[in-house]
């Protein structure tokens, strides 16, 4: 057993997963031997004590019920603190850490649109949402400051953009060498971009929470007075969260910069900013309205009918619609029709003809476990062996299946031959 050494970051993780299900998680994670202690912040949130493996490694990570994050990192969508059913832009949002918080805070009937310009980074934040079966998230791949969506139309907005990552020099220490004199000029000529965006897209009285994990004043307190003198924004107060040790910033008070060591966490910088009236002028509303875009989506919605499974209760989604795009079938949550951008909703499997087969990851919607229809395993080792590719000999006519573990929906495979064989990516 691997004790967690004082005086190096924490490694926290969140829960992830509906209330009923959290005495199962925390009992996978206890069955695997991993010890730990709720953070004083949030009610998801924990820190780990001692662990057998990596957490990483964990059965609890590898099916999406746990997302492992830096404590500091934690708060930025606590900071933006958005309601139930809200409407969330994380400008800049792989991995997916801030962006699957948020999604857990609006809950299922609210809308986070994740926005990550690379290519390859969008694709990690594809997959976390989709392990994490965070169906309130759609995607989108768009430069920040070329997001086309209509001006002064979002009351929540996250913007964590690209910086010099000086907070993070306790575990990568070459960041100082690489982010330095006129590499971390164009950073900063980047953040004022991104910025300047968000103030155009945030509607009067709407809320937009700046994060760094950097330590930098020239992209945390400078960029906050560019905000403040330039972009008709300005600051609210945010109180010192238990846990943490922070910085003054006597250059934008009611801002908050994590001391790194002092809190056993990443250095962080937090800035939530409100937009007090409108700061367009007439004539670029205007443009806004009339440049709305209604494209007709190129695809077949689909009714609760043709997707029949005896493990999902598909009147558990919110208010949306359910469209095939070739042979993919995804959940257009309703905030997103009136959007101009090409998104990508969340993914909940695939139809041949009549035959509805659930992604192996869909876990949502699930009813109770149903022995004639679904594997329950007891054992890790049953699970295990799935998960390495070995099928399981069981009494189960050819379908796909759901398997649990316990009273814990872990995912779906198929069925032939009676023999259980899974495929989780």
């Amino acid at each position: 057993m691997e004790n967690i050494q004082k005086n190096q970051p924490l490694r926290s993780f969140r829960l992830v997963g509906e209330k009923h299900l959290e005495p199962y998680i925390h009992l996978l994670l206890k069955t695997e031997g991993y010890e730990y202690e709720p953070e004083p912040f949030g009610s998801c949130c924990f820190k780990l004590i001692s662990e057998p493996k990596p957490l990483g490694s964990s059965w609890a990570s590898f099916f999406g019920y746990i997302y492992i994050q830096d404590r500091s990192s934690m708060l930025p969508p606590l900071a933006l603190n958005p309601p139930e059913g809200a409407t969330v832009l994380d400008i800049c949002a792989s991995p997916g850490s801030k962006t699957s918080f948020l999604a857990q805070l609006i809950g299922r009937s609210g809308l986070v649109l994740a926005n990550e310009a690379q290519g390859s980074r969008l694709l990690t934040l594809r997959k976390n949402l989709e392990r994490l079966n965070l169906i309130q998230t759609a995607t989108c791949t768009y430069k920040g400051q070329d997001l086309d969506l209509d001006y002064e139309s979002l009351d929540y907005i996250a913007l964590d953009p690209p910086c010099s990552g000086w907070g993070t020099v306790a575990k990568n220490p070459q960041v100082l060498k690489l982010w330095k004199d006129s590499k971390v000029d164009t950073l900063v000529g980047l953040q004022r971009l991104l910025l300047s965006q968000a103030a155009k897209l945030l509607a009067p009285g709407g809320l937009l929470i700046y994060s760094t994990c950097t330590t930098n004043p020239q992209e945390n307190e400078e960029q906050v007075l560019f905000a403040q003198e330039n972009l008709g924004l300005e600051i609210v107060q945010l109180n010192p969260w238990p846990g943490f040790a922070f910085d003054d910033t006597p250059k934008a008070p009611g801002t908050l910069t994590v001391n790194s060591q002092a809190s056993n966490a990443q250095g962080f910088y937090l800035a939530l900013l409100r937009k007090n009236s409108s700061s367009l002028s007439a004539s670029f509303s205007k443009k806004a309205l009339e440049d709305k875009n209604k494209k007709p989506l190129s695809n077949f919605e689909l009714k609760i009918d043709n997707l029949a499974h005896p493990s999902l209760d598909f009147t558990k989604l919110p208010a949306g619609t359910i469209r095939l795009i070739k042979d993919e079938v995804f959940f257009y949550q309703a905030q997103t029709d009136d959007l101009k951008l090409k998104i990508r909703p969340f993914r909940l499997g695939t139809l041949h003809g009549q035959k509805f087969s659930p992604s192996p990851r869909l876990r949502i919607l699930t009813q109770k476990p149903n022995p004639n229809y679904d594997l329950i395993l007891d054992d890790l080792k049953d699970l295990a062996k799935i998960v390495s590719g070995q099928s399981l000999a069981t009494n189960l006519k050819d379908h796909s299946t759901l398997i649990w573990w316990q009273n814990l929906p872990i995912g779906f495979a198929q069925v032939k031959s009676g023999r259980v064989l899974a495929q989780f990516r």
